[in-house]
């Protein structure tokens, strides 16, 4: 029964609940009345009863599934692909270590057009096109791999949000070289058209220096706090001067995170890996209230502002 309907929106359901009501005698007395013929004649009459209760009742439950398919549109179906290859060890080549591969495939979308650029969108090139100069498929990352050298120790993604036809993504790369080190790369789409979000259709384009003083305000005060937090064997006026010299603008604001509560803007300083552990979070959260003059009132994060049809209300 779909929610918020009365049983006598519905005539079949009507006529269910009121057969109910027949007592066990009252059917044992009105068997004993009637001869074989006539019951006969009934039973002919309740199954053709039956058949139309069916034809009644079909479509109201095809048309249930049809309105939580519709529901579900706002987002996409995501199943992983993975892949184990055997990489020959740095050290020995006769021996050799498994490296394991994650990644997304992605279905679901009504729009196909919007899935095909989903799909280029989150493609291999798409998204470590700066790190490989060949590869394109995970065919070509298992050849890559397989041959040995390549240093990568495992690839994956972890999904952060996928609802409201938004998709928040991390791809991230494990490799070992001098020191160990995690690439991660951050996308956020919208699935209307399968490509990431544009600041200038996110944000009140009238409104984006505002923004960008908000964000910076939270970075230096982040800042103050890891200055602050340094153990005393560190060389404090280079951390200084390392975060001095960062500059946060406008390009930075399309680098960020969806959440039902707000927007987490991220900035990665991309300290050396011996100090990368003292350099702030770079993670700015801001909340879908303070943020509510900010957002275009006809842009992918509409969904968020209150109104009194919304379903966040």
């Amino acid at each position: 029964m779909l929610m918020g309907r009365k049983p006598t929106d519905r005539p079949c359901e009507r006529w269910q609940v009121q057969l109910f009501f027949i007592s066990n005698s009252e059917v044992v007395h009105f068997l004993r009345k009637i001869n074989l013929n006539k019951m006969k004649n009934l039973l002919v009459i309740v199954a053709l009863g039956l058949v139309v209760m069916a034809v009644f009742v079909q479509p109201s439950r095809s048309n249930e599934l049809a309105e939580n398919k519709d529901v579900a549109e706002d987002k996409v179906v995501i199943t992983e692909d993975n892949l184990t290859v055997k990489a020959p060890t740095a050290y020995d080549p006769n021996k050799f270590e498994e490296v394991g591969i994650s990644w997304p495939k992605v279905s679901g979308l009504k729009d196909s057009q919007a899935l095909k650029k989903l799909e280029n969108t989150l493609s291999l090139k798409s998204i470590f096109g700066n790190i490989f100069d060949h590869e394109e498929s995970l065919d070509d990352l298992r050849k890559l791999i397989s041959e040995g050298n390549s240093g990568i120790v495992s690839i994956g993604f972890d999904v952060n949000y996928n609802q409201h036809s938004l998709l928040d993504i991390n791809f991230w790369m494990e490799t070992m070289g001098a020191y160990p080190n995690t690439v991660v790369v951050h996308r956020i789409i919208n699935l209307k058209t399968g490509e990431p979000l544009k600041t200038a259709k996110v944000f009140n384009e009238s409104m984006l220096n505002k923004l960008l003083a908000k964000v910076i305000k939270l970075k230096e005060a982040e800042e103050k706090e890891t200055i602050k937090d340094l153990e005393p064997e560190v060389d404090k006026e280079d951390i200084l001067d390392r975060l001095q010299r960062t500059k946060y603008d406008l390009k930075d604001l399309k680098n960020f995170e969806v959440s039902n509560k707000g927007v987490t803007f991220l900035y990665d300083y991309e300290f050396p890996h011996v100090i990368r552990a003292l350099q702030p979070n770079g993670r700015y959260f801001i909340s879908f209230e303070e943020l509510e003059s900010f957002i275009n009132p006809n842009g992918p994060l509409e969904i968020f502002l209150k109104k009194p049809s919304s379903p966040l209300d």
